[in-house]
C-alpha cells in the first residue's frame, strides 16, 4: 500500500496519532525529539515498520506512523520558542548536554521554531534533564536549548482537513511547498548523523571506561 501511495503522489504523508519519537538512526536507538500528535510527516521510505520521514526541515526515523492517501491542509504544528535567560544569551547545542558543542548563541528575547522535547543530561541538577529541539535563524540552525532558559508555545491539537483537488489538477499539479522542506531536511541528514555518531561514540567511551 505504501509503495502505491509513493508512486501515485509527489509525497506520501503520514499521520502521527500519538506523540512520536523521531530518531537519528534506522535502528531507533538515538532519539532526536518527540514530535506532536495529530500532525503529519512526509514519508520518504519504509522498512519493516520503520519509516524514514521528514518534518519541516529535519529528517529521521519513526514508528507508529499511519500512511494516508491525501494531502492535509495543516501538516505541522505552529509552535515557537523564545529565550528568557535574564538578559544572557542562550547556547544552542548539537545535542542535549552541557558537554556538547555550541552551535551558536541566541540573544535573550529572540527565538525560532520549536519541534518538541528531548531528554539529556541536566544543565542544572535541580531543574532536570528536559531540553527543547529547535531551529534558529534565517538559514536555520537545528539544535537543543535547555528548558529553563526558554519559553515555548503549547501544541494545539490539529484539526485534520484534506486538500481537495480536481482529477485534472492532480494529474498535472506541481510539487507542493513541502518540496522546500524535504530538500532542506535531506541537507540536514549529515547533521542528524553527527548527532547519532556523537551519541554512539559517547556510549562506547563510557563502556570502555567501565
Amino acid at each position: 500500500m505504501l509503495s502505491l501511495l509513493l508512486a501515485q503522489t509527489p509525497f506520501s504523508y503520514g499521520y502521527m496519532p500519538s506523540p512520536t519519537t523521531l530518531y537519528a538512526d534506522p535502528e531507533c536507538s538515538v532519539a532526536i525529539t518527540t514530535l506532536p500528535q495529530t500532525y503529519f510527516v512526509i514519508i520518504l521510505g519504509e522498512n519493516e515498520g520503520v519509516y524514514h520521514v521528514s518534518y519541516r526541515d529535519v529528517s529521521g526515523y519513526a514508528t507508529g506512523i499511519e500512511a494516508v492517501d491525501y494531502e492535509p491542509k495543516t501538516k505541522h504544528a505552529q509552535s515557537s520558542f523564545t529565550t528568557c535567560n535574564d538578559g544572557y544569551p542562550v547556547k544552542l547545542r548539537l545535542y542535549p548536554s552541557a558537554d556538547s558543542e555550541v552551535l551558536c548563541e541566541i540573544p535573550d528575547g529572540e527565538g525560532g521554531y520549536y519541534y518538541g522535547d528531548a531528554s539529556g543530561s541536566p544543565l542544572i541538577e535541580q531543574v532536570g534533564d528536559k531540553w527543547y529541539y529547535v531551529s534558529y535563524g534565517k538559514q536555520p540552525t537545528l539544535g537543543y536549548v535547555y528548558s529553563s532558559q526558554v519559553s515555548v508555545s503549547e501544541f494545539s491539537p490539529n484539526v485534520v482537513e484534506k486538500i481537495e483537488r480536481e482529477e485534472s489538477e492532480e494529474a498535472s499539479s506541481p510539487l507542493s511547498d513541502d518540496t522546500d522542506f524535504v530538500l532542506i531536511a535531506l541537507l540536514c541528514v549529515p547533521a542528524v548523523l553527527i548527532i547519532y555518531l556523537a551519541f554512539r561514540d559517547k556510549t562506547r567511551s563510557s563502556r570502555y571506561a567501565e
